[in-house]
């Protein structure tokens, strides 16, 4: 049996706790909240991806970039069928609002990734621009069909941001295994 840090639960549980005050829509924060509450118990409960060697954290990359970009590219894909859906009406207008919405905020997710990473760590990172257009596809879910072009671009943006810091908090602060970044990317809807 695996032994886990209390305070590192505490910590965790604290985040989780402060996740729940939002209040934003129905669906979009109950399955945000049920992304946070899975990945963060995983995270403490089987340490896979992160090695803490003498309080010093060593991460295992990811086998294969390629296939974690498909991945993401499915996602994005698949995103458009439940953002359009989510206007209940087959109203061309909305859709496609909602279709352009939910594109701008994840580029502009993946590409504040992408600069925040490269000023964080001084290198190019694949798995944050990725974890970025996730941000900013689960930021804009909530309200896609009621942001402009401009609103989107801002939500996927700022979610980009928080998407590099976030997971080198739940990595190096928490010491909580954050394999994929699931929590920190469901985070930043939370933060916007």
């Amino acid at each position: 049996m695996k032994r886990f840090n209390k305070s590192v639960l505490k910590k965790s549980l604290l985040a989780i706790a402060l996740t729940s005050y939002s209040s934003v829509w129905a669906a979009s924060t109950a399955i945000t909240n049920a992304t946070i509450y899975t990945a963060t118990e995983q995270g403490i409960l089987d340490n896979a991806t992160v090695v803490f060697e003498d309080g010093k954290i060593t991460a295992i990359p990811g086998h294969s970039m390629p296939l974690a970009a498909i991945g993401v590219f499915l996602l994005w894909f698949g995103w458009y069928g439940f953002n359009g859906g989510s206007v209940l009406s087959a109203d061309p207008n909305g859709v496609s609002l909602v279709f352009v919405t939910t594109s701008l905020a994840a580029a502009a997710g993946g590409v504040a990734a992408f600069f925040v990473s490269y000023f964080m760590f001084k290198s190019y990172d694949l798995s944050m621009v990725l974890n970025g257009i996730l941000g900013g596809l689960v930021g804009v879910t909530a309200g896609a069909d009621s942001f402009t072009g401009l609103g989107a671009i801002a939500v996927g943006a700022i979610a980009g941001i928080i998407i590099p810091f976030s997971i080198v908090f739940f990595d190096k602060t928490l010491k909580i295994d954050d394999p994929v970044g699931a929590t920190s990317v469901h985070l930043s809807l939370i933060h916007i």
